[in-house]
């Protein structure tokens, strides 16, 4: 959410409304949901006796469902569920490639297209066949994200000082088109630097919070070479 929330905020009308929306909307939900998952997991064990908070205590709710035997019950449950699921996930997975494949050929892919092929490419790569591995996983893909942010971050804070030439976001021949090979190299760097440990046991720690040492990596590698090709880049305007 932190990469693709632009997508979203995309439709504020000033910087204000979505910092407003973001602190308003995100630490609030949060904190009620974490709270409702404490509080249904403790009564839970209250009531069953055959829970052990230590071994098998249901943080996950479907494996709560198995402990009712009334069809109601777990009727209206598992809708809650469908529910719960679709929602997050076409808020938090589907907005973003949605967008991007109807960026791709925008006169004939539309927003609501583009959300229809993510969903089909989604079914497609069959996730559920992850579920086990669903954490080494994410360790993983934190590792190739963590440098993305740190490129955007660091681009717009510290080597563009806050400072976005709108119209020419859109344009093929402006200050932001083509490839940049600064990004692309601390992304590499950072992402290797985070992903390593996974083959090299002696940096397997860094493996393990690899978002954060992708993350530092390609910053610092990112400010380095942005601030070299920006300092080319304004002596040869000057000559």
């Amino acid at each position: 959410m932190s990469l693709s929330i632009s997508d979203i905020t995309r439709f504020a009308k000033t910087s204000r409304d979505q910092v407003v929306g973001q602190f308003l909307g995100l630490p609030g939900t949060m904190i009620f949901y974490s709270f409702v998952g404490i509080f249904v997991t403790a009564a839970a064990v209250l009531i069953f006796p055959d829970i052990l908070i230590s071994e098998d205590a249901p943080w996950d709710p479907v494996t709560l469902m198995d402990h009712f035997t009334e069809p109601w019950i777990i009727i209206l449950a598992q809708i809650f569920m469908l529910i719960a699921t679709l929602s997050t996930n076409i808020a938090a997975n589907v907005i973003a490639p949605a967008y991007a494949i109807s960026n791709l050929f925008p006169k004939k892919i539309s927003f609501r297209t583009g959300g229809y092929i993510s969903g089909v490419i989604g079914i497609l790569l069959c996730p559920w066949w992850l579920m086990d591995e669903v954490s080494s996983l994410l360790i993983f893909i934190s590792g190739l994200l963590g440098p993305v942010l740190a490129i955007l971050l660091c681009d717009y804070f510290l080597i563009r000082n806050q400072q976005l030439f709108i119209a020419e976001l859109f344009s093929s021949s402006g200050r932001y088109a083509g490839v940049k090979l600064p990004a692309l190299l601390a992304f590499g760097i950072g992402a290797a630097a985070g992903l390593a440990g996974k083959w090299i046991p002696l940096l397997e720690p860094l493996y393990r919070v690899s978002w954060f040492t992708a993350f530092a990596v390609a910053f610092a590698v990112y400010y380095a070479l942005a601030q070299k090709t920006k300092a080319a880049e304004s002596q040869h305007a000057t000559v």
